[in-house]
């Protein structure tokens, strides 16, 4: 890993080389007194972007290197110690290091033992205070096939590295892997090429997996270099073509033929800047270009295969030359083909390299129009263009994130446990406040123990102030192997009136040796037990058993690959198998019933992976067209006969920009939707098939600000420091409000709504976090939860003492089982319940009541759809599926039978789209009685229904056609009754520029005109006969205040409650009647004009009595006669009783 060498005449260290995990050898020279990276060795090629985040942790040039007369310290980046001891070989002056301790930044370490001839032997982890977490242990031999290393972890999983020996054009022979024997993943094997390009090193020409799954690698020969249509000539051993990747082969296509998925040309290798042109396997054309330090400055992307358009291009800058900061990525800019910038990110390092700001610049709200402009050297002009910016601050030792702040004005601040890099505090801050906080704590193997989170103000978390809600999740991890997986996982929270903790849930997981999950425990609230889920898995660690807490199993297979080739639930009457091509690809999906019925799905693919194709079980297909880079174009539906006796499939087309998004979409009639875009891909326009439009503008952190839709009407959003929605306020397009809704928050909860009325709605939570209690006006609701947590009771409160509360009983499996509505005192007043067959299927439904049971039973097949139900009384009705009936086009559709308990026979035939297009009914004896044909329009619009009646059954009639027309937005423009009869009637609608339904032709010409405020909501109708004229107004909530009737000179007048019921309506005859309701939101009285009325009496939810009311209702006078008492029974008015008569009406049960 780390050779040393010595300056022989003044005998001072002069030049270390490292060599990483990935390959490469680093250079690092004396500076002061340690060892840094020599600028000669990143002056070209490194960069700060290869360790996946942008952080002074992955930044190579803070990494160091100490010696103490014959040890070392290798400091890494990441805060990785490694200690490292010297030896020296006899036939060199080089000192050689080898590695024998790793302390990870958590407290960890790692342990290096090796050999008597230096080979690794052994690597042991253990936590900070000594405990061993787990072994690997290598052996080293010589058999059959060769050389090989036995690599063991914990003593169980093995993998055997075979070995063999090549040599380059200038090193001796060395050992190459050719081959891994793995227990625990498919066997993989490589072939190397050793001799026609005569390379320093052997290289790898083929991978192989299992059942002919490979990868080739051609690379550049001395000499012609053919690559399809592209030709090179490389002179001599030393071109600098000669051992470049040329292309890359795999079995992509149909068979195990090897396909050609990229090919890799360069350009100016021996000058300093210099670029490459890679093309896929349809030759779509990427370019990247790398400047005289070999960074990456630019990427191409062009369309066309054969005809190339400069599509985009990504620009890198890197900071400043022959510095430190040469290998930071300073900005990155995204331009369209012109060159106009779309968007572009700076960032600011400190000394180390973390980054101090991050600046993103563009069209961030959709009304920005100034350019993004950035120097040659990566330097951003300031244009004025929007800007959204992040900041961070670090720690000076070990570069630790410290805090993050926003424009939004939240900070989150981060605190770490000494000397290490674990996270034990989290606080979210807002104007310097603290409104929410996060703890954690570790174990002394550096394994997460614990989770706090609460809303307290203060940084201790010992500190209870303020805080309202607090949870709390505890980790008890394994103390053996496998070390540290999650154990037993209790879930929290505080009662803070008590500071008692009690449970949500608690999980027990078991483990075997390989760290695979076996089973897992659930117990609720209560610390009950609930259920036990096991996992059963094979040597590769895919899962194929797995048992559910009812006793379900399911039974999965895999290739040697682990592809899942079989999947079945036991006691199904179905399995699946599964297939796939030589790159792994799912091709098909055959569903095998007990019964013998085989159905599939199967899939096609281009060379670049994209599903191409689909064929549903009926074998119709779909059909899918990419762009040059590789995005859905185009769908294609399986041909359908269409409303004029056309056969066609049908298409529709997206077309995208540089951000991945469509910039229209064509539907299947060719209508077109064109959007705008802001530079986070949100929509910022709409312009509609019909001309209309709509527009947002957003904030800079990416929340919508403002939406103006398509009537000019728009409305505003505010947010609190979290994005949530603070208000909405919608005004006309003059900036009238027209409502407006307000919110309120907790920090993690909606605490009350204003709606457009002013009216509120309070909410209230329990120290658990979950809703309780929820009141608005004299209407209040409350909450209750079952031990596992599940919303169980909804209880409706009237403020009298009584309520009514709706129960819904769960399984293991979280499905209903049982509902049930009681009163105040328990008493049952409906009763449901429900059961499931072993496929999950509902197959029972019973209803209780007036201790009677009603059942409703339903059987399904193996494809999870009805076959069979039978209704309370025992009539059975039964439905049928065919899968081979052909349509007059010869397809195979989907086609159903159902035979009621009379024996009347519906048939349902659907395309090969999946819509209904024909219906037949016939009677017990197979006569016909009715047919209906339906046709639609591309869009999946009915257009046309021609309905065949018949007065004597079994001869049909003249067909009865109706037709229907729709326009450009799918909306229903025409209707045409009795199509081409002498009764034909036709009724036209038409819409305004906004959408909305403006007026109405009837058949007799006469036409019903509609208008509308800026709201959507109706104010006017009337007719071009003058028979009708209209005018309605409006509260804030959208209530009909008032309803003028122009032609009569007479208005109807209504008042509402501020829970938007009908409080009163005036008549325009001025009769008025008025309403009450009681807290059940019920009607409770209803007066008459002549101040007599009717009173409703309920038992819950039922209704129970009626009785009228005199006018003197405060002395509560019924009028006997008039007294109506209703009895209930299985929810069916069953008796009437008129005391005063003595007449009693009977109603026969026959189910629910």
């Amino acid at each position: 890993m780390l050779k040393k060498y010595l300056d022989n005449n003044k005998d001072i260290d002069k030049r270390v080389y490292v060599l990483d995990s990935c390959g490469s050898v680093y250079h690092y020279g004396k500076h002061s007194q340690s060892y840094k990276l020599f600028r000669g060795e990143y002056r070209t090629h490194v960069t700060n972007c290869s360790g996946g985040i942008i952080s002074a942790r992955t930044n190579i040039l803070n990494n160091g290197l100490e010696f103490h007369h014959e040890t070392g310290i290798f400091k890494k980046c990441s805060g990785e110690k490694l200690f490292l001891t010297s030896f020296k070989k006899s036939d060199t002056h080089r000192k050689h290091f080898y590695l024998t301790e790793v302390h990870k930044p958590n407290g960890n370490r790692l342990n290096y033992n090796y050999n008597e001839d230096r080979t690794l032997s052994r690597v042991e982890a253990f936590g900070k205070w000594g405990k061993s977490l787990g072994i690997l242990e290598y052996e080293y031999g010589f058999g059959i096939q060769g050389a090989y290393i036995l690599l063991k972890h914990n003593g169980q999983q093995k993998t055997v590295y075979r070995l063999d020996r090549f040599k380059g054009k200038t090193e001796e022979k060395a050992n190459y892997v050719v081959g891994a024997e793995r227990e625990h993943a498919p066997n993989i094997s490589y072939e190397y090429e050793v001799k026609k390009d005569r390379a320093l090193v052997p290289k790898i020409i083929r991978k192989n997996l299992p059942e002919n799954r490979f990868q080739e690698i051609e690379y550049y020969l001395r000499g012609s270099n053919d690559i399809g249509k592209f030709h090179y000539q490389a002179h001599g051993h030393d071109s600098p073509w000669v051992g470049r990747v040329k292309v890359l082969k795999a079995p992509v296509g149909v068979d195990a033929t090897p396909i050609i998925t990229h090919k890799f040309l360069y350009n100016n290798l021996k000058k300093e800047p210099g670029s490459a042109q890679v093309y896929d396997a349809y030759d779509h054309y990427t370019k990247y270009n790398w400047d005289k330090n070999k960074r990456l400055i630019s990427l191409e992307r062009y369309s066309g295969i054969s005809k190339y358009e400069l599509f985009c291009v990504e620009r890198m800058y890197w900071g400043g030359d022959k510095t430190r900061d040469e290998i930071l990525l300073s900005s990155r800019t995204c331009e369209n083909a012109t060159g106009e910038i779309q968007y572009m990110r700076a960032f600011k390092y400190d000394e180390y390299g973390n980054i101090l700001v991050d600046k993103l610049y563009g069209n961030l709200s959709g009304t920005d129009q100034k350019p993004c402009r950035i120097s040659s050297k990566g330097k951003v002009i300031h244009t004025g263009c929007e800007c959204y910016i992040k900041n961070f601050t670090y720690s000076n030792n070990d570069c630790h994130l410290l805090a993050e702040s926003t424009e939004n004005g939240v900070t989150q601040s981060f605190k770490y446990k000494d000397d290490t890099d674990l996270l034990i505090s989290k606080l979210y801050k807002f104007k310097d406040k603290i409104f929410k906080r996060e703890f954690y704590d570790y174990d002394e193997n550096a394994v997460l123990i614990e989770v706090i989170e609460d809303d307290g103000s203060f940084d201790k978390r010992e500190d209870m102030q303020n805080v309202s809600e607090r949870r709390v999740r505890r980790i008890v991890p394994l103390r053996e192997a496998p070390v540290g997986l999650p154990w037993i996982v209790e879930e929290k929270y505080v009662d803070l009136k008590t500071g008692i903790e009690h449970f949500f849930n608690i999980t027990v997981n078991n483990y075997c040796r390989d760290g695979r999950l076996i089973s897992k425990e659930l117990y609720d609230g209560k610390e009950e037990f609930i259920g036990k889920w096991i996992m059963e898995y094979d040597v590769h660690g895919n899962l194929t058993r797995e048992v559910d807490s009812i006793g379900h199993e399911t039974i999965r297979f895999y290739d040697a690959n682990d592809n899942k080739v079989f999947e079945k639930i036991t006691n199904s009457r179905v399995h699946k198998e599964f297939f796939y091509d030589f790159s792994n690809r799912l091709i098909k999906v055959e569903e095998v019933h007990d019964d013998g019925l085989r159905l599939s799905e199967s899939y096609a693919y281009d060379y670049l992976g994209h599903k191409v194709s689909s064929i549903d079980i009926y074998g119709n297909e779909t059909r899918y067209v990419y762009d040059d880079f590789g995005r859905l174009a185009k769908t294609i539906l399986p041909k359908v006969t269409l409303e004029k006796g056309a056969v066609e499939s049908s298409e529709n087309f997206a077309e995208y920009n540089i951000f991945n998004v469509p910039k229209f979409c064509t539907d299947f009639k060719g209508n077109t939707t064109f959007i705008e875009y802001n530079i986070r891909g949100k929509p910022t326009k709409k312009i509609y098939p019909d001309g209309s439009q709509e527009n947002f503008i957003y904030n800079l952190d990416g929340s919508i600000q403002r939406q103006t839709y398509v009537n000019g009407s728009y409305t505003s959003y505010e947010y609190d420091h979290l994005n949530r929605q603070l208000s909405h306020v919608t005004c006309d397009q003059n900036g009238n409000i027209l409502e407006s809704k307000k919110f309120t928050y907790n920090t993690f909860h909606l605490i009350s709504e204003m709606d457009a009325g002013g009216h509120v709605r309070n909410f209230r939570y329990n120290a658990a976090g979950r809703l309780f209690e929820a009141t608005k006006g004299e209407c209040r609701m409350t909450y209750a939860y079952d031990a596992s947590g599940r919303l169980y009771k909804t209880t409706e409160h009237d403020g009298k003492g009584k309520s009514v509360s709706h129960i819904q009983v769960f399984d293991l499996l979280d499905r209903v089982i049982e509902e049930r509505q009681e009163d105040n005192l328990r008493n049952v007043l409906t009763k449901v319940s429900f059961g499931y067959d072993e496929d999950g299927n509902r197959n029972t439904a019973t209803t209780y009541s007036g201790g009677v049971e009603s059942t409703t039973t339903t059987t399904y097949d193996s494809r999870h759809q009805p076959i069979k139900s039978v209704d309370p009384l025992g009539n059975v009705t039964h439905i049928a599926y065919k899968y081979d009936y052909k349509n007059e086009l010869g397809q195979i559709v989907p086609y159903s039978l159902s035979t009621d308990p009379m024996g009347n026979v519906t048939i349902n035939i659907k395309d090969a789209q999946g819509r209904l297009v024909c219906l037949v009914q016939k009677n017990s004896i197979g006569e016909c009685l009715h047919k209906k044909c339906m046709y639609y329009d591309k869009n999946g619009n009915k257009c046309k229904q021609v309905d065949f009646s018949s007065t004597v059954p079994g001869t049909l009639n003249e067909p009865l056609v109706t037709a229907w027309t729709y326009d450009c937005m799918n909306r229903l423009t025409g209707i045409t009754e009795a199509v081409g009869c002498a009764e034909q009637k036709q009724t036209e609608i038409l819409y305004n520029k906004f959408g909305q339904q403006s007026e109405i032709i009837k058949a007799d010409s006469v036409r019903i005109l509609n208008t509308f405020d800026a709201l959507g909501r109706q104010i006017r109708k009337f007719s071009s006969d003058g028979s009708i004229d209209d005018n309605y107004s409006y509260d804030a909530s959208g209530n009909i205040l008032e309803i003028k009737d122009q032609v009569h000179s007479i208005q109807t007048v209504r008042t509402f409650d501020s829970m938007n019921r009908l409080a009163e309506e005036t008549l325009g005859n001025g009769l008025a009647v008025s309403y009450t309701y009681d807290a059940l939101n019920q009607p409770k009285i209803l007066t008459f004009p002549d101040q007599t009325g009717v009173e409703y009496v309920y038992d819950g939810k039922r209704l129970q009595a009626v009785h009228r009311l005199s006018q003197n209702k405060s002395e509560n006078i019924r009028i006997n006669i008039a007294r109506m008492i209703f009895k209930i029974i299985l929810n069916r008015l069953c008796s009437l009783v008129k005391p005063e008569r003595h007449v009693t009406h009977t109603m026969k049960t026959v189910g629910p």
